[in-house]
Formats: structure tokens, sequence, C-alpha cells
């Protein structure tokens, strides 16, 4: 910068020659001078102050990824080894090639440890020198340890914020100040996480939020207050849903895979982090959701939009790469979903709360009912006001129905102790609308005022007659079973957030057998309801043994053992798909990790086949050009 500007001074005629060329003379000599001795002094003066040190807490994380990669690489090089078309290779070649060692030992010599190390082995002994760097731990402290933690927490929910931002899932102010929370939170590691206080102080504050209570429905103060705040509000909603659902994805995330010896601290991590959860969800409750729950509404339909857009923006952009359209054209059709974009960020769309026609036909399970059956169900719904504290229904009384909370929060509670929050829009036991349940499996308190609508489970259609309905429901059900029956299922299923066990479900095969069917059990799966018998095979008859299993829990059977169905009148299983079953027990991956490769896995193929699509278009098109020219030669 000082060059450029000193070359800007130069080039000025009307500035004396001379006072032109000290500037540049002076500037150039600085410069020079700063290159040859901070550029060549600030890395020695860094390492030996020990400015940039890494903690004994990071130096054991290095050392750990360092050793699966080692290990990764060992026994990738050892598959391709029996690799046919690999025969010929020179594998001393591909080690030298791709430096692995010396790479490894080049990190470790920046470590205090391999410092060590390094002075007891020969500069060729690198064999030795890795060794002893990977089985020597370095001793931490409580401290360090639980801020190491915090620091990862923390990173984790940064990169869960831009993650959401980029899925549109958030507006790019909310996105800014939930990263400079995390930020400031990481600049202060040694104390314990209060990034929603600091948030919470740069949104509305709560005696304006008191004063708009009280006018709101004032006919001309209420709507003035309502055209000022709206914004504000819709801010502060925003962050906090947000800084909801990343706490519990980082929360879930390091679960997975944080070591046993790791546990005790990232659980006070967590207990700091739920404490700030709480304060959010205080925040979100008292101050906008239960006195300007419309704002709710248009969040969700600004996310909603927000994707549908940025998913015609991608589709544009693979017509553009796959060349289908000039760059002048993309220009025209990026623009104006662009402008679309910007507009839904700046737009106040000031909706009123749906009525419950508008509700329940967009609900999972719901929207699969017919017509006409729906409006009966809707119709006879019962519409009730509970106050805070009351229950809506109590475990082991007659199974009636479920509710839809259309205002408030209620929480869903089993014998166990734990809970899952409902609010609006959510559906409260709805595992109480199975035929086969006819007590109450769980107790629901209101933890606000809660306005809900209970539908009757007698007025549901007959789930024996329609095999589509009767396979959404137990889609929509079977999460709240494995959260409310947490000794049924393996412990990773149970430190899974609801919204991930419901993509687990997705990606699941529902099965219903019949008593006495038999089935195969090739990957994982969820047994629902009823029972299942392995059966051996004599004398070319299958007999049932003794090995049954019982409803609800998961079977992870490798051998191919078959099974009878000896639930009566059926057994509902659901199968995991084989590439979830190979990404979690073959791969070793985290559960929910295995879910978001299968995943994204799919949506690729999504888009290889749209790619397809545009590739035989364009073969389609050069061939018939290459016929027309070769007609007009003939011609």
């Amino acid at each position: 910068m000082s060059i450029a500007l000193a070359l800007v001074i130069f080039s000025a005629n009307k500035i004396d020659e001379e006072v032109r060329l000290m500037v540049l003379f002076h500037t150039a000599g600085i410069t020079s001078l700063t290159l040859l001795i901070n550029g060549t002094s600030t890395k020695p003066l860094v390492d030996k102050l020990g400015i940039a040190k890494h903690s004994r807490v990071q130096e054991n994380t290095i050392k750990q990824v360092c050793k699966v990669i080692h290990d990764e690489t060992g026994k990738n090089i050892r598959e391709l080894k029996s690799n046919k078309y690999l025969l010929f290779a020179d594998w001393e070649k591909v080690d030298y090639l791709i430096g692995l060692k010396k790479f490894m030992k080049e990190v470790f010599q920046h470590t205090a440890t391999g410092e060590r190390a390094r002075k007891n082995f020969r500069e060729a002994d690198t064999s030795g020198f890795l060794q002893q760097f990977f089985t020597e731990v370095v001793p931490t402290g409580r401290q360090e340890v639980k801020n190491e933690m915090r620091y990862r927490f923390l990173i984790t929910l940064k990169g869960m914020y831009w993650y959401e931002y980029e899925k549109g899932q958030c507006a790019p102010m909310a996105a800014l100040a939930l990263i400079k929370s995390a930020d400031t939170t990481i600049d202060e590691v040694g104390r314990e996480i209060k990034d929603w206080e600091l948030l919470e102080s740069s949104l509305v504050h709560g005696w304006i939020i008191s004063i708009f209570r009280k006018v709101k429905k004032w006919p001309v103060l209420g709507r003035l207050f309502t055209l000022v705040l709206y914004n504000k509000l819709s801010a502060a909603y925003d962050i906090g849903s947000t800084y909801l659902v990343c706490h519990a994805y980082a929360e879930e995330k390091l679960r997975e895979i944080i070591e046993e010896d790791s546990v005790e601290f990232l659980e006070e991590i967590i207990r700091e982090s739920n404490e700030q959860v709480e304060l959010c969800k205080h925040f979100l409750t008292t101050n906008i959701t239960e006195i300007f729950s419309e704002i709710t509404r248009d969040i969700h339909t600004k996310k909603a939009a927000y994707v549908v857009l940025n998913r015609q923006l991608t589709i544009v952009n693979d017509f553009r790469k796959n060349g289908f359209i000039e760059e002048n054209e993309f220009k025209l059709l990026s623009v104006k979903i662009e402008k679309m974009i910007y507009s839904l960020q700046v737009k106040s769309l000031y909706s009123k709360m749906p009525t419950l026609d508008e509700i329940i036909p967009n609900l999972p399970f719901f929207e699969t009912i017919p017509k006409k059956a729906l409006h009966n169900l809707i119709d006879n719904a019962k519409k009730t006001l509970i106050q805070a504290g009351e229950f809506l229904f109590k475990k082991g009384e007659r199974a009636k129905g479920a509710y839809i909370i259309l205002r408030g929060r209620a929480v869903e509670t089993n014998e166990e102790g734990f809970t899952y929050e409902h609010e609006e829009g959510s559906i409260v036991g709805v595992q109480s609308l199975l035929t086969h349940i006819n007590t109450n499996l769980t107790t629901s308190k209101a933890e606000t005022v809660v306005y809900a609508a209970f539908l009757l489970k007698e007025y549901l259609p007959n789930l024996s007659e329609n095999e589509e309905i009767r396979e959404s429901l137990w889609r929509v059900s079977a999460p709240n079973l494995i959260k409310m029956n947490p000794r049924s299922f393996p412990s990773k299923f149970n430190i899974l957030k609801y919204g991930r066990i419901q993509q687990f479900i997705e990606l699941c095969d529902f099965k219903k057998y019949e008593y006495g069917a038999y089935l195969q059990i090739s990957t994982g799966a969820l047994l629902m309801r009823g029972s299942l018998s392995e059966v051996t095979n004599i004398q070319n008859t299958q007999v049932p043994t003794r090995s049954t299993y019982q409803a609800l829990r998961f079977i992870d059977k490798k051998n191919p053992t078959p099974f009878i169905a000896t639930g009566n009148p059926v057994t509902i299983v659901f199968h995991m798909c084989a590439d979830l079953y190979y990404e979690w027990k073959s791969k070793h991956l985290p559960l929910s990790t295995a879910v978001d490769s299968v995943l994204e896995a799919r949506h690729h193929a999504f888009s290889c086949d749209e790619e397809s699509l545009f590739k035989d278009f364009h073969v389609f098109s050069h061939e018939d050009a290459i016929d027309l020219i070769q007609d007009s030669f003939e011609i």
C-alpha cells in the first residue's frame, strides 16, 4: 500500500521532482528493510517466545488425527495391492511419492513431543520417531481440556451458523450477528459460554416489548407499534430460532465424535450451552410467539420461499455450466432471481395466523388422508385453551387422540424423565393415533397458555384399508416412540435430535408382515410393533427358535438367519437401507454423519440425473447438426 501511494505521488508532475524522488526512495527503503528484517526474523522470534505454540490438548488432537491418517493410509495401500489393475505398481515409489512419513515428521517437529522424540532418534530412523510420537500422551490439566472443549464447541457452532445461512434458513444479518457472538465468545474461551446474553443485548429491549404488549390491541397506536417493531422482532426471531437449531446440532455432532475420557468435560460445556438455550427460548416465548405469533409464520414462509428461489438459481447455473444458455442469458435469468431473493429479505409480510383448515392438510401424515375424511376429522376437532401448568393428557389414560398446538408451548415427558418440547404446529401425542395403542404412553403439560385442537382418534380413516395412510402415520410416530423409549434402542439413537431421527426414518423401508410371514434382515432394522422369532432349518423344515425379539427394539443382524413374524395380527418393521447401513457399520461413521452422507449422495445422484439430461440433449443436438451437414454435402 505504501509503495502504491509513493508511486501515485511520484507520477504527480505538479509536485517538485526532488520531493517525489525523496518520498519514493524513503518508502522503497523502509518497505525493503521491513521485508528483509521482519520477514526473516519474525518466525524465529515467535517460535522462540512460544507465542504460536500448540496447547497440550491441541498437540494430543494433532497426534490423534495424524495416527488415523497414518493407519488409514497403510490400510488403503494394502487394499490397493490386491487390485488386479495395479499389479505392476512400484509400491516403494508410491510410498516415496505420497511422502507420508516425511510429511508427518515435519508436522511433529513443530510440537513439543516431536522435538523431544527427534533428539532420541537418528535422522533416518523415521519409523522409530513416529512410533514414540504416537504412543506418548501429553499430560493435560483439567481447565486446559475444558477450554479446548469449549473452543471446539464454539467452532462447530460457528460452522453451523454459516451452513444454515448457505441453506437459506436464516437472513444474512442474522448469520452475521450469530457468527459475531461466536467469535466474541471464542476470544474469551476461558470463561463460561454467554453467547445468547451477548445477542440479547443487541435485540429489542424488554421495556419496549412490554409497552408493545399493552398497546398491541389499540386500533391506531397498536398498528403504529407493529409497523415500527415488525422488522426488529422478525430479525430477533430469525436469530433466536437459528441459534436454537445450531446449538442442538453442535451438541449432537460433538457427542458422537468425542471420546469417552472427554465426555465429562463435554457435559460441562453442554450445561453452559443449555443455560443459554433456555434463556433464548424464554426470550422468544415471552417476547415474540406469545404476543406476536404471526412473525413465526412470516419467518417460516420466507425460509420456504428462499429455498425455492435458491433451487431456481441452481437450475439456471446448471444450464450455464452445461452450455445450454449463453452468458448474457444466464445474467438475465440469474439477476431476476437474485432480485427476488433480495426483495424477500427486506419485505415485510404481516401475515395472519393460519386456521385449523390451513394447518392440518400441510402436516405430515394428514396430507395423505382423503379430503372428505380430513374435513370430517377437522369438523369434529375440539379447540381448547389450556392454562400453563395444566395437563394435556397423562400416561396411562385412555388414548383418545392427539393435540395440534396452534399457540403456545407444551412439553411431553416419559416415565424416565425424558422431555420433548412442542411448539406451534407440533402434534402432541401423535403415537396415540396408532390403532394398537389404547392408553397414553407419555404425559404432556402446558408450559405456557396453549391454544390447541384435539383430534379424535375415532374420526380417523380405517388404517387397515389404506396402506399409504398407515405407513405415513408410522413414519410420523416412529421418532416419538424412539425418543420416548431410550432404553429400547442403542445409545447412538438416544443422542440424536428429533429432526435427525426423522431423516433416519425417511431413509428406512417400511414393511408390514402378517402373522407367520417369513422375512430376512440383511441390514439393521427397527422393530416397532409385534415380535420376530429366528428360525432354523431342521430336516428341510423352518422351525422357530427361542430367540424372540419384542417391539420396541433395534435388531442388528449380520448373519443370514431368517425370521418369522409372530406378532398378532401384524408386525411393523423399518429396514435400514443398504447404503445407510454400510456408511454406519462398515465405514464406522457416527449415525448422524452416515445419514448426512447418504442424503448428500442421493442429492448428488439427483443432480447427476439432471446433468445427464443436459448431456443427452447436447449429444442429440450435435448429431442432428452433423446429419444436416452431411446431407447438405450430399446435395
